[in-house]
């Protein structure tokens, strides 16, 4: 059981959090309406919360290298439930802004650094071990929005806020009961390691279309998240209640499909389970605009299945050719170009619909997934010629 105690703190902390992630996200648009009035100032929530996780990742990653990660996740954790308290307390639009940078501050070392602890910690099972941590993040964002009408006949308007800090303070708890920090002998003694070191392992031909891959990551989860509901709503006319039921999918299907494909990457192919989370992807994007009714859902839950099977593999694969002591500075440096494609991938989506349609912006982005999958294959092919060799 001790063997497993970080696994089980991580996933149990990052499903506590994200319980709370998931009910602030779905309240925060509407509190910001009324505060303003301006449909606008909606967009700030996810660009103030993405710059700073987007920033911080590379620094608190070379931090984590030098000083051990479980502070840093504990100190994570703090300043998330120091964001849910800010938007207890808000009277303005202002003050949530500021606590949507301190919640993006938070979940930065949430998202990168516990990865790569689960993958010093479980070497031989790293896949599964990411896989489920992930899958608890999303069962947690997928859960969140259902209990926003039960607290808000319980508690005021703003209880919801309260109930995420204490819970990200329940989560740091956890983590500092639970979790046991990565070997002091594999941390950097000397000096912090510079941006040329971080280059050596991502400079390998093999991991470029790792790297492209990434940044399509984000830009496909964004895409999800933002221009998917869209065109749901404009091109097929779906309510409220079907888009609802999309989210439940899309969390679903990355929740599964991240612990099958990690378990799958440790027995099989990290590099196989990569072309095939690709391949399902494009695809499913690609017939998604053509489809009607029920098979609207079934190309969506494809294209979710595919991106699910890609996600935490990639990290995971990313990790093994990396050194043990640069695996806090690397897994930052995943998510800042994770964090970019979050960043642009919707904006330029959004361009592209509103210059050529939905339908064709779709299937852009499914050619792109079917290239960088192609570049895998042949990044494959190259290495095992040149073992042979």
């Amino acid at each position: 059981m001790r063997e497993y105690r970080s696994m089980i703190g991580l996933s149990a902390a990052a499903l506590l959090m994200m319980l709370g992630v998931g009910l602030i996200v779905s309240l925060l648009p509407g509190r910001i309406l009324a505060l303003t009035g301006s449909p606008a100032q909606v967009g700030l929530l996810a660009s103030s919360y993405a710059v700073a996780c987007l920033l911080l990742q590379v620094p608190f990653g070379r931090m984590a290298d030098r000083l051990g990660m479980k502070p840093l996740l504990v100190g994570g954790y703090l300043v998330c439930a120091l964001a849910g308290w800010i938007y207890y307390f808000a009277a303005s639009a202002l003050p949530i802004f500021g606590g949507r940078v301190l919640q993006g501050a938070g979940e930065a070392p949430l998202l990168a650094l516990a990865p790569a602890l689960l993958s010093l910690k479980h070497p031989r099972l790293r896949g599964l071990a990411i896989g489920l941590y992930y899958a608890a993040i999303h069962v947690g964002l997928a859960g969140g929005p259902l209990l926003a009408r039960p607290l808000a006949r319980v508690w005021s308007a703003e209880g919801p806020y309260l109930f995420y800090a204490l819970l990200s303070m329940a989560g740091g708890l956890i983590v500092w009961i639970l979790v046991e920090d990565q070997d002091p002998a594999v941390r950097l003694e000397k000096k912090s390691p510079t941006f040329r070191d971080l280059l050596i392992p991502l400079s390998q031909r093999g991991l470029r279309p790792i790297l492209s891959g990434i940044a399509l990551h984000g830009a496909g989860y964004g895409v999800f998240l933002t221009t998917v509901p869209a065109a749901l709503i404009t091109e097929k006319g779906y309510g409220q209640t079907a888009i609802s039921w999309f989210f439940v999918l899309f969390y679903g299907m990355m929740s599964v499909t991240q612990v099958v494909g990690g378990s799958w990457s440790d027995h099989w192919s990290r590099r196989g389970v990569l072309v095939t989370g690709f391949a399902a992807w494009a695809a499913g994007l690609f017939l998604f605009p053509s489809g009607s009714d029920i098979w609207v859902y079934v190309w969506l839950g494809l294209a979710s299945v595919g991106l699910g099977l890609s996600f935490s593999t990639s990290l995971t694969f990313l990790g093994e050719r990396t050194p043990e002591e640069l695996r806090g500075s690397v897994s930052g440096t995943y998510y800042m170009l994770w964090g970019l494609g979050l960043f642009l991938g919707p904006i330029l989506m959004g361009k592209l619909a509103a210059g050529w349609g939905f339908p064709l912006a779709f299937r852009l982005m499914a050619g792109l997934l079917a290239v960088n999958a192609l570049g895998l294959v042949l990044a494959g092919r190259r290495e095992a010629l040149e073992q042979e060799a």
